[in-house]
């Protein structure tokens, strides 16, 4: 919950221009910024105004997926904005004269699939703080927010500009959450099988119809089922590998009978990204266990039993350490 008398901006996207964002701050109503966007991909590029004057404030150009690149005007300057996590997902940069910061995923506190992010001022090896606070949509808050914690940028004494990390703070953020929200929108259409290829089901030995329909998806899962094609769920896969926000990915196989599918996915994935990038994925195998506690899901109390299936199949793929690719399969007895 963000305290409602500090600096926060809530994301307005424009009803006039679709292309347009505008960031009004809460309690005025005022507009502060907005936000253009052109290109798409790896390509695209996200410009920030200023909304009363409509003076250009940075840029931000993503020039891989680990590495993004903030262009501030008056005074221009360059700011480095980098994949630095290995295990947790992160992303830092510098500024000013050696302060260093980096965003951070919130793990806790959010219901959903929606993501929080905080902007932390890296003070090694004294404890971090908090400098912004990002909190998505949500039913008490229609729009999305950001709140500057102005009373602990203003503790960091070698901040000359603090109008300008506010502005790097802001275009960042808005690299990482439209990201986040264009897979969103765009998820269940590349997910959606052709209505030519469905067939019906045979009959599972480890879960029922009605609950394999029911199975829930996380943002970065690929469920292969018997209706999906080998080629839509090679080529979501290939869309998600090459997304900075995402940490891992994996496919998920609810039935023994989808499990060969899924490894010629998987197969599939890692050749075509060895012929494209050179990259050589690495192959782990996980127990659905694991897999259930990092999605969050595993009920208190849960341990390995003779309920879970003998055949449960987890491959994680790494991308240098910072991308996970899974293959799993998940059954339980009857």
């Amino acid at each position: 919950m963000l305290d409602a008398n500090l600096y926060t901006l809530s994301f307005v996207q424009s009803a006039n221009e679709p292309g347009k964002l505008v960031l009004i701050e809460e309690g005025s109503g005022e507009p502060v910024y907005y936000r253009l966007r052109t290109g798409q991909d790896e390509g695209h590029r996200i410009e920030l105004y200023h909304s009363l004057t409509d003076a250009g404030l940075a840029s931000l150009h993503n020039l891989s997926s680990k590495l993004k690149l903030v262009s501030l005007q008056n005074p221009a300057a360059a700011i480095e904005l980098r994949n630095s996590g290995y295990i947790h997902w992160e992303w830092t940069f510098e500024f000013g004269r050696d302060a260093k910061f980096c965003w951070r995923r919130d793990i806790v506190g959010l219901k959903s699939n929606k993501k929080g992010f905080t902007c932390w001022m890296v003070r090694k090896p004294d404890p971090d703080y908090p400098c912004a606070i990002y909190r998505p949509a949500s039913s008490t808050s229609p729009n999305p927010s950001c709140q500057i914690l102005d009373f602990n940028i203003r503790r960091i004494e070698v901040i000359e500009d603090r109008r300008g990390l506010e502005v790097v703070i802001l275009l960042s953020l808005l690299a990482f959450t439209e990201s986040w929200s264009d897979y969103e929108n765009r998820r269940p259409s590349e997910q959606a099988s052709p209505p030519n290829n469905i067939q019906p089901l045979p009959q599972p030995t480890s879960l029922p119809p009605a609950q394999i329909d029911s199975v829930s998806t996380e943002p970065n899962e690929i469920l292969v089922t018997e209706s999906c094609t080998i080629d839509a769920s090679v080529e979501l896969g290939l869309k998600l590998l090459s997304d900075p926000l995402l940490l891992y990915v994996y496919v998920h196989a609810p039935t023994p009978s989808t499990l060969s599918k899924a490894v010629k996915v998987a197969e599939s994935i890692k050749r075509t990204r060895a012929k494209k990038f050179g990259e050589d994925l690495q192959q782990y195998v996980v127990d659905d266990i694991i897999s259930l506690s990092l999605k969050g899901k595993q009920k208190q109390g849960t341990t390995m039993s003779s309920n879970t299936s003998s055949n449960t199949l987890k491959i994680i793929y790494h991308v240098h350490l910072l991308m996970n690719f899974y293959l799993s399969h998940r059954s339980k007895a009857v």
